[in-house]
């Protein structure tokens, strides 16, 4: 599963300036994330996390890595 974390805090477009976006931010500055981490974090949906991150990372302000952990029941299904 793959995890992210933030390389630096972006300035947001109009789109992706609610609370909910922020969140994610801080989240992904402090350690590394799953999307479905994210989406239970934030309350966001699955789509919206995945577009922001993909926002993220086509800005080259993500980092990712594979979880070494197994996914949850939850995650796999998710």
């Amino acid at each position: 599963m793959k995890e992210y974390r933030l390389l630096a805090w972006p300035e947001l477009p109009p789109n992706f300036q609610r609370t909910i976006h922020r969140r994610m931010l801080s989240d992904l500055s402090h350690r590394y994330m799953t999307a479905q981490a994210l989406v239970q974090s934030s309350g966001a949906a699955k789509l919206e996390v995945r577009a922001f991150l993909q926002t993220l990372d086509d800005a080259g302000l993500l980092e990712s890595q594979e979880s070494d952990e197994r996914p949850s029941i939850r995650d796999r299904l998710g």
